[in-house]
């Protein structure tokens, strides 16, 4: 199943709406299968006196600037989701058409948000990162009891540490989610590493033979600028350079028992058959002294060497030829 890249805005929109659609419109051109919203109130996600209350005050989006983002977006609706902080951010998100939601970590165990997020029937992408196993399992089980099927839930494995150490990415974890939740959950990759590490692009590559079928990265439109949420974010210009490597490297998973084209041309032309060592007479039985593999370019298949030893031949066999089963008594 081709993997689905994630573009996500978080507050690189710099609390500008024309910046959101901006970042938006170009990740889709530059290939984001979606491109995710965080919508939220400061009041819904942290008390007054908190340290980054008017932070969040500021970065916050009116309900009028979200008509304004979902009108100029209207036309790729079916590409956006929404990361929903609280019951007045679902509320508000209630007013477009959306594709789907995510639930923050943060948010695992707000069981009226996730009773009224599994009630949109939308697909929904669970955030882990810095969740134990019992709350994802709580907030799975919820979903489910209102509703939502494992086809429409996804873990997306990450965390934001402004940016995120390579050496805390631990991918190892894909492998315990998908034995703890399988049947329950797909699984995905949120990535944050610093986007002018190398490694910002190579590890959601390194993640492909995990299983994962979603990944997400963070994009900026500029990202010398320095603005909010720079530090893991890719600018659009960067973000289309990584999906065009990323696709190339899903390319290189294939399928299990599939063999190209190539393969198989390359199967034939190298792969060694039993041949006759030397010329030898009928009535001859066939030992380890009298056969040799060799490559030989004909159409001819080559018989296993527990049908060759030890059978007798029923005609002359000359130097070279390929040792076939009318041969053998």
């Amino acid at each position: 199943m081709r993997v689905k890249i994630i573009a996500e805005i978080a507050n690189a929109h710099q609390g500008k709406k024309e910046i959101a659609v901006e970042i938006a419109r170009k990740s889709i051109t530059n290939g984001a299968d979606i491109v995710k919203f965080q919508m939220y109130t400061a009041d819904d996600l942290l008390v007054p006196n908190h340290e980054r209350y008017l932070h969040f005050k500021k970065q916050s989006f009116s309900v009028s600037d979200w008509e304004f983002i979902f009108e100029a977006l209207n036309d790729v609706k079916n590409k956006i989701f929404i990361d929903v902080f609280g019951l007045e951010s679902f509320e508000i998100s209630k007013k477009f058409d959306i594709a789907g939601y995510k639930i923050h970590f943060s948010d695992l165990m707000n069981t009226p948000l996730l009773k009224l997020v599994a009630s949109t029937g939308k697909e929904l992408l669970i955030g882990s990162g810095g969740a134990s196993f019992e709350e994802i399992d709580y907030a799975i089980q919820i979903l489910k009891q209102y509703g939502v099927s494992k086809q429409k839930i996804v873990l997306l494995h990450g965390f934001q540490a402004y940016p995120t150490r390579i050496e805390d990415t631990c991918l190892e974890r894909l492998k315990e989610f998908k034995r703890e939740f399988k049947g329950y959950a797909d699984i995905g990759i949120s990535d944050h590493i610093a986007g002018d590490d190398i490694f910002s692009k190579i590890i959601p590559m390194i993640a492909l033979p995990y299983g994962i079928s979603y990944v997400e990265k963070h994009v900026t439109i500029n990202r010398e600028e320095k603005g909010v949420d720079f530090y893991s974010s890719l600018d659009v210009k960067e973000f289309k350079d990584f999906v065009k490597k990323f696709r190339k490297a899903e390319l290189s998973l294939g399928l299990e028992k599939n063999y190209s084209d190539q393969e198989l041309n390359y199967r034939k032309q190298v792969k060694k058959k039993w041949l006759a060592k030397n010329n030898l007479a009928k009535g001859t039985i066939i030992t380890d002294d009298n056969i040799i593999m060799k490559r030989d370019d004909s159409e001819l298949e080559t018989l296993d060497y527990t049908e060759i030893i030890g059978k007798e031949l029923k005609q002359d066999v000359e130097e070279n030829s390929i040792i076939v089963d009318e041969f053998l008594k």
